[in-house]
């Protein structure tokens, strides 16, 4: 990665001069910068958009290009087919931007970045002869962004791509009154909404520096374009299937780590007690050892649905069912709630299991997770 000294970083005041920064770095980082000073430009996208675009399919464009370029910028997906420079940049739909990327003798990735910047830069005022034009910089902000990325280089020193767009989007005591305030405007009208929802999240998250989970973007990204194509509605549709769907993975690994956990503890103890204890076979550690061989079944038909094209509502049903129903099982078993203390945990197993179960107990409520994320996932199936 190209070094610089942080007193070099005063000499960064114009775009050619982020731009003679950029070409000594790697594809990732120019994009990664690029995709930075263009989500500066969201607010204005989502909140005046319909001022500027025949219709919000153009605004969810830009978003899908932004989402996309980030996703390029973390490697999270490969330049090949539409995950081009040319296609994604194309989609941002600005004329400036359109004519400047046109320019075949730039670098694919200077011309991306310059493409993106320019949003930023100009707002909703850039003009065909112009990418980088300041003539509203008062009314959209577009001098703050522009104080923004030329800060941008900084973090870049030090880290990649990747961790650069977890940074804040705005550098400290850097930000724009007017862009920000169109943001807050946006969230208030879009309270509610479940067409927006994701990209409120979406951005927020760039916002705070705090981006929501990559792998999860990386799926909104390869949606089909035939979705894409038929507008915000039916995108929104298939991110709710796509994040319900995902959330309902990450729950199934959480539960699947206790249970490889309480495994192991149970190779670990004898089936006599320490010192020559009563063995484990008391009623509730029977039960207990036989529920836990019955999610393991359910967890493996789950994966095995949730893999398919179209997984089987029937299915899904009746594993959420089997597991909301051992889920109760183990609480009663404790005496406890679903979140069973290990003290509940270490009274109805510690005579009979040994240490097994203080510690290392599968927690109901982890099981009952599993069983109403499958809930959401089938709701948004429905829909």
């Amino acid at each position: 990665m190209w070094k610089t000294d942080l007193g070099d970083f005063s000499k960064i005041d114009s775009v050619a001069a982020l731009e003679y920064w950029l070409k000594a770095q790697e594809t990732e980082m120019a994009i990664a910068v690029g995709v930075r000073a263009a989500l500066r430009g969201v607010p204005l996208i989502l909140a005046d958009g319909p001022n500027y675009f025949q219709s919000p399919r153009t605004e969810l464009h830009s978003l899908r290009a932004l989402l996309s370029l980030a996703q390029l910028a973390t490697r999270e997906l490969s330049v090949e087919g539409r995950w081009t420079f040319q296609n994604l940049t194309r989609e941002l739909a600005y004329p400036a931007t359109l004519k400047d990327f046109s320019n075949a003798t730039r670098n694919p990735e200077l011309a991306a970045v310059s493409s993106a910047t320019a949003i930023s830069f100009d707002g909703y005022a850039g003009s065909a002869g112009d990418t980088v034009s300041f003539s509203a910089s008062d009314k959209t902000g577009g001098k703050w962004a522009l104080s923004a990325a030329l800060t941008d280089p900084e973090p870049g020193q030090y880290l990649d791509s990747h961790d650069v767009l977890e940074k804040p989007l705005w550098p400290a005591n850097i930000a724009s009154a007017s862009t920000l305030g169109a943001w807050a405007s946006f969230r208030h009208t879009m309270e509610g909404s479940t067409t927006w929802a994701f990209w409120t999240a979406w951005f927020q998250g760039f916002l705070d520096g705090k981006p929501l989970d990559w792998e999860l973007q990386r799926r909104v990204a390869l949606i089909e374009d035939a979705v894409w194509e038929a507008g915000p509605e039916a995108v929104a549709k298939e991110i709710e299937r796509i994040r319900t769907k995902f959330e309902l993975e990450q729950e199934v690994a959480t539960l699947k780590e206790q249970l490889s956990a309480q495994q192991q503890a149970l190779a670990r103890n004898p089936q006599i007690g320490d010192n020559g204890g009563p063995p484990m076979d008391g009623p509730n550690a029977k039960a207990f050892k036989k529920d836990l061989v019955l999610i393991w079944s359910d967890i493996e038909e789950l994966e095995t649905e949730l893999a398919k094209p179209e997984p089987s509502p029937s299915v899904l049903k009746r594993v959420a069912q089997s597991l909301s129903e051992i889920a109760l099982r183990i609480a009663a078993y404790c005496g406890a709630t679903m979140d069973v203390s290990v003290k509940a945990a270490a009274k109805a197993f510690g005579a009979t299991m040994g240490p097994v179960g203080a510690t290392e107990i599968v927690k109901p409520g982890s099981i009952d997770a599993v069983a109403k994320a499958i809930g959401k996932f089938l709701t948004s199936l429905a829909h």
